[in-house]
Protein backbone atom coordinates (compact mmCIF):
# COMPACT_ATOMS: atom_id res chain seq x y z
CA UNK A 1 0.00 0.00 0.00
CA UNK A 2 0.79 3.64 -0.62
CA UNK A 3 -0.06 5.98 2.26
CA UNK A 4 -0.57 9.87 1.71
CA UNK A 5 -2.73 12.62 3.20
CA UNK A 6 -5.10 15.20 1.76
CA UNK A 7 -7.86 17.84 2.29
CA UNK A 8 -10.38 14.72 2.22
CA UNK A 9 -11.88 14.83 5.56
CA UNK A 10 -13.15 11.23 6.17
CA UNK A 11 -12.83 8.82 8.63
CA UNK A 12 -13.55 8.99 12.58
CA UNK A 13 -11.12 11.25 12.91
CA UNK A 14 -11.43 13.56 10.05
CA UNK A 15 -8.10 12.76 9.08
CA UNK A 16 -6.73 13.09 5.75
CA UNK A 17 -4.74 10.33 5.28
CA UNK A 18 -5.35 7.58 2.93
CA UNK A 19 -3.95 4.30 0.60
CA UNK A 20 -4.28 3.38 -2.43
CA UNK A 21 -2.07 0.70 -4.43
CA UNK A 22 1.15 1.51 -5.25
CA UNK A 23 1.34 4.16 -8.10
CA UNK A 24 -2.96 4.10 -7.70
CA UNK A 25 -3.36 7.78 -6.14
CA UNK A 26 -5.08 9.79 -9.31
CA UNK A 27 -4.86 12.63 -7.66
CA UNK A 28 -1.05 12.41 -8.62
CA UNK A 29 1.32 12.15 -11.48
CA UNK A 30 3.74 9.61 -10.62
CA UNK A 31 7.32 10.38 -11.42
CA UNK A 32 9.74 7.97 -9.88
CA UNK A 33 9.95 6.18 -6.61
CA UNK A 34 12.83 6.85 -3.64
CA UNK A 35 14.15 4.14 -1.62
CA UNK A 36 13.82 4.86 1.68
CA UNK A 37 15.31 1.62 2.90
CA UNK A 38 13.15 -0.54 5.17
CA UNK A 39 11.79 0.20 8.84
CA UNK A 40 12.46 -2.28 11.85
CA UNK A 41 9.01 -1.44 13.40
CA UNK A 42 6.75 -4.83 13.05
CA UNK A 43 3.42 -4.69 11.47
CA UNK A 44 1.79 -4.10 14.05
CA UNK A 45 3.89 -1.07 15.02
CA UNK A 46 3.15 0.42 11.83
CA UNK A 47 -0.68 -0.05 12.30
CA UNK A 48 -0.33 1.70 15.64
CA UNK A 49 1.85 4.18 13.92
CA UNK A 50 -0.58 5.16 11.28
CA UNK A 51 -4.09 5.17 13.77
CA UNK A 52 -1.05 7.77 16.06
CA UNK A 53 -0.70 9.33 12.39
CA UNK A 54 -4.63 9.56 11.14
CA UNK A 55 -5.35 11.87 14.74
CA UNK A 56 -2.42 13.75 13.88
CA UNK A 57 -2.86 15.05 10.35
CA UNK A 58 -6.63 16.01 9.72
CA UNK A 59 -7.80 16.57 6.36
CA UNK A 60 -8.74 20.54 7.43
CA UNK A 61 -4.66 21.10 7.97
CA UNK A 62 -3.97 20.53 4.42
CA UNK A 63 -1.99 23.64 3.09
CA UNK A 64 -0.86 22.84 -0.77
CA UNK A 65 2.48 24.70 0.71
CA UNK A 66 3.38 24.27 4.05
CA UNK A 67 1.61 21.12 5.36
CA UNK A 68 1.04 18.52 2.24
CA UNK A 69 1.18 14.96 1.00
CA UNK A 70 5.28 15.63 0.98
CA UNK A 71 5.27 16.81 4.51
CA UNK A 72 3.17 13.51 5.76
CA UNK A 73 5.86 11.59 3.58
CA UNK A 74 8.62 12.84 5.30
CA UNK A 75 6.99 13.03 9.03
CA UNK A 76 5.91 9.20 8.00
CA UNK A 77 9.33 8.22 6.97
CA UNK A 78 10.71 9.53 10.29
CA UNK A 79 8.25 7.96 12.13
CA UNK A 80 9.11 4.76 10.57
CA UNK A 81 12.75 4.89 11.40
CA UNK A 82 13.67 5.25 8.08
CA UNK A 83 15.32 9.30 7.86
CA UNK A 84 13.89 12.01 6.22
CA UNK A 85 13.27 12.40 2.27
CA UNK A 86 15.30 13.78 -0.01
CA UNK A 87 14.71 17.84 0.47
CA UNK A 88 14.20 18.55 -3.33
CA UNK A 89 10.74 16.67 -2.76
CA UNK A 90 9.75 19.42 0.08
CA UNK A 91 11.49 22.54 -2.04
CA UNK A 92 9.33 23.56 -4.29
CA UNK A 93 6.21 23.91 -1.45
CA UNK A 94 8.97 25.63 0.79
CA UNK A 95 10.03 28.01 -2.28
CA UNK A 96 6.18 28.87 -2.87
CA UNK A 97 5.60 29.43 0.89
CA UNK A 98 8.24 31.89 0.95
CA UNK A 99 7.24 33.78 -1.89
CA UNK A 100 3.28 33.47 -0.99
CA UNK A 101 4.79 35.06 2.57
CA UNK A 102 6.55 37.66 0.84
CA UNK A 103 3.41 39.16 -1.26
CA UNK A 104 1.35 38.98 1.84
CA UNK A 105 3.94 41.18 3.21
CA UNK A 106 4.41 43.36 0.47
CA UNK A 107 0.59 43.65 0.64
CA UNK A 108 -0.14 45.07 3.87
CA UNK A 109 2.53 47.57 3.46
CA UNK A 110 0.47 48.90 0.53
CA UNK A 111 -2.76 48.66 2.25
CA UNK A 112 -1.07 50.34 5.25
CA UNK A 113 0.66 53.25 2.78
CA UNK A 114 -2.20 54.75 1.95
CA UNK A 115 -3.14 55.36 5.70
CA UNK A 116 0.60 57.03 6.43
CA UNK A 117 0.52 59.16 3.03
CA UNK A 118 -3.20 60.60 4.34
CA UNK A 119 -1.05 61.31 7.55
CA UNK A 120 1.74 63.17 6.16
CA UNK A 121 -0.81 65.40 4.55
CA UNK A 122 -3.12 65.71 7.33
CA UNK A 123 0.33 66.46 9.18
CA UNK A 124 1.53 69.19 6.84
CA UNK A 125 -1.53 71.05 6.29
CA UNK A 126 -1.82 71.58 10.40
CA UNK A 127 1.58 72.81 10.35
CA UNK A 128 1.10 75.39 7.73
CA UNK A 129 -1.96 76.69 8.88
Amino acid sequence: AEWSFSCAQDGPYRSGIFWVPPRGCDAHVYREAVEMGETALSKQEVKTLINQLYKEWPGYDYDLLRHNCCHFSDAFCVRLGVGHIPSWITSLAGVGAMLHNGFQFACAGAVAAPGAVAEGIWGLGSAIG
